[in-house]
């Protein structure tokens, strides 16, 4: 069964800093949270956890410090999207035809080679 927005907002209210930090396995010294593990799992969503590593390999957006990456779920397709900070205009666009993560607007951010819930920020 697909996970629901209330389990991912709950998994979002208990993530509070993080205790572990997780490499990803193909893109080298890329780490990601005990929130994000959660959401992932939680969602099945490790793909989203993969996309957005996969991207660090690009120059131009390895070499932005501050990442926030955005995750808009509507009628089972989605759009993610990263930008410098929310005034900025997108640095990354890709769509993503298929999902069944919960429908909303979901934050992720990009810190120091760390992929982290806004919550643990």
């Amino acid at each position: 069964m697909p996970a629901t927005a209330e389990q991912i907002q709950e998994i979002e209210r208990q993530s509070i800093g993080t205790e572990n930090w997780y490499k990803h396995p193909m893109v080298k010294d890329f780490l990601y949270t005990d929130g994000v593990k959660a959401v992932a799992a939680t969602a099945g969503a490790y793909w989203l956890v993969d996309r957005i590593a996969f991207n660090q390999l690009k120059n131009h957006v390895a070499s932005t410090p501050f990442q926030l990456w955005i995750l808009d779920v509507k009628d089972g397709s989605a759009e993610l999207t990263m930008r410098e900070d929310s005034d900025r205009s997108a640095v990354i666009e890709e769509k993503i035809d298929h999902t069944d993560f919960p429908t909303g607007t979901w934050k992720f951010y990009v810190e120091g080679n760390v992929l982290l819930l806004p919550s643990e920020h």
